[in-house]
């Protein structure tokens, strides 16, 4: 289980550092003006901190937590 988790963790924030820092310089150069770069690269930062909270809320709104989290899994799998 630790490893699993290690990887993952490891894979989200490689990919992340390797995308976040070049990504405005790649969209500046296919002709995205600075606010629609601004943006894009807020909303990254933005969906970092709603979305947990989201999903810690429909976790405990949901009466049957357990099918809730069985079949986002499935679905993830596909």
């Amino acid at each position: 289980m630790y490893f699993r988790l290690f990887n993952l963790y490891f894979w989200l924030f490689a990919l992340l550092g390797g995308f976040l820092p070049y990504c405005p310089l790649y969209l500046e150069g296919q002709g995205f003006s600075y606010l629609q770069i601004t943006t894009l690269m807020a909303t990254i930062q933005v969906t970092k901190i709603v979305a947990p909270n989201v999903w810690g809320w429909l976790g405990d709104w949901i009466p049957s937590n357990i099918h809730w989290r069985m079949d986002t899994t499935a679905l993830s799998k596909r």
